[in-house]
């Protein structure tokens, strides 16, 4: 579904990935995981088409992406940057459903209605403003945005980093039983090893825009391929 075929990307003269050649698995999540830096978000943005790669090919869908039709594109992804992006001048019912006015979709109302409770929103909640909710709220609000056309790759970028432990981990699990009960291919990028272990089937490892190691995330736990991967699994873990 999602591959990457020698890409590099860089800004002001400065390489940020370096000759990555990946395929994700389909209806597998993969955790991307690393230091500040090492590129995570320009992954994401590249498969989403926010940025064209400076080197290399990037295909989604099986396709190579074609960067004249990325509305098109990004109504089959879901995608959830860092901090929640809602927009401050539409309630939440708006904020979730808006992916609906670019695709026709009959029954907003009961699909805000389905998502909200899933993420443990009140649905009294509809008509209220991002600035009327806690952060950690704002974030169930964002997830069910990313979510709102059921897409079959969803793009979270630490989507649960704002959150309260607690919270966290309840929305940890609602990822676990969505991805029971409808599998998708799933990218998120994690600083947490410990929220990758518990999540992914997979795990990437960057370091310095390079790709450290790419496993079953039980094989990056038990054999970490380079000393990076070992620091930053100690790191984590022991945290």
């Amino acid at each position: 579904m999602v591959e990457l075929t020698e890409v590099s990307h860089g800004y002001g003269g400065q390489e940020v990935l370096t000759n990555l050649t990946i395929r994700f698995q389909e209806n597998k999540i993969t955790a991307i995981i690393g230091k500040s830096g090492s590129g995570k978000s320009t992954l994401l943005q590249l498969i989403n088409g926010l940025l064209r790669p400076s080197k290399g090919q990037v295909s989604v869908f099986n396709q190579p992406l074609n960067y004249n039709q990325t509305t098109a594109l990004r109504l089959r992804m879901g995608y959830m940057v860092q901090g929640t992006g809602l927009f401050p001048h539409l309630t939440i019912a708006q904020n979730i459903a808006i992916a609906g006015k670019v695709r026709d979709n009959s029954q907003p109302g009961a699909r805000v209605n389905e998502l909200m409770e899933l993420v443990g929103l009140p649905s009294s909640y509809q008509p209220k403003y991002p600035y009327e909710l806690s952060g950690g709220e704002q974030q169930r609000v964002g997830i069910c945005r990313a979510l709102y056309l059921n897409p079959p790759l969803l793009l979270m970028d630490e989507p649960m980093g704002a959150l309260d432990p607690i919270t966290r981990q309840d929305i940890q699990q609602e990822i676990v039983k969505l991805q029971h009960l409808a599998p998708r291919t799933m990218l998120l990028v994690t600083h947490d090893m410990r929220e990758a272990k518990k999540l992914a089937d997979f795990i990437l490892v960057l370091d310095r825009g390079k790709v450290q190691q790419f496993d079953r995330a039980s094989n990056v736990i038990s054999e970490p391929a380079t000393q990076a991967v070992r620091d930053l699994i100690n790191a984590s873990l022991d945290s």
